[in-house]
């Protein structure tokens, strides 16, 4: 389950970053190699991601990514930095996203390396508007992210976002005519 609290690391980071980083993510990883640390890690991103997104504090949200994260939205609008992420979603938070509730559906996480995960978190969104101000219709997606974990925390580094449509309905093709 996605409620789950990850035990706090008892042993001070090095430097006042980590010590930031550790205490706001609330993680222990410091064994990176254990698949289940990237799992917990990858949970308080996507729980924390939740609390920042209903309370429409995109500076919290901000502090998810790396100050240099990629992160490309839903409609393909590739931003790059964290500043620049904070930029745009504050606005659209002042728009078309300031009645929006976001739910996580479902997280998997992948380990690529002792140091980096994939992760996959299925949404769901409401309340949000169409930027000529009528309402939308609920929908689902499924965020990618590429989460960097070290001694200290976790961020995310890279992120896509895409809204799930509904997949088409397959017609048979008709039979090629045979030659006479």
């Amino acid at each position: 389950m996605m409620n789950s609290t990850p035990r706090l690391d008892t042993a001070p980071p090095n430097c006042r970053y980590a010590r930031q980083r550790t205490q706001q993510l609330g993680v222990n990883m410091t064994d990176a190699h254990d698949s289940t640390s990237a799992r917990r890690a990858a949970e308080v991103l996507a729980n924390r991601w939740q609390r920042a997104w209903n309370a429409h504090d995109m500076q919290s949200a901000g502090e998810l990514l790396a100050p240099d994260a990629d992160f490309v939205n839903v409609a393909g609008r590739w931003l790059r930095g964290r500043s620049e992420f904070v930029d745009y979603h504050v606005r659209l938070h002042a728009m078309q996203m300031r009645n929006s509730t976001w739910t996580n559906l479902a997280l998997t996480v992948r380990e690529l390396s002792a140091d980096v995960a994939l992760a996959h978190l299925e949404w769901q969104i409401e309340g949000d508007r169409d930027p000529d101000g009528r309402w939308r219709e609920p929908r689902r997606g499924v965020f990618t992210w590429v989460l960097a974990m070290d001694g200290h925390g976790t961020l995310i580094v890279a992120a896509h976002n895409t809204n799930r449509m509904p997949a088409p309905t397959p017609t048979p093709n008709p039979a090629p005519a045979r030659a006479s």
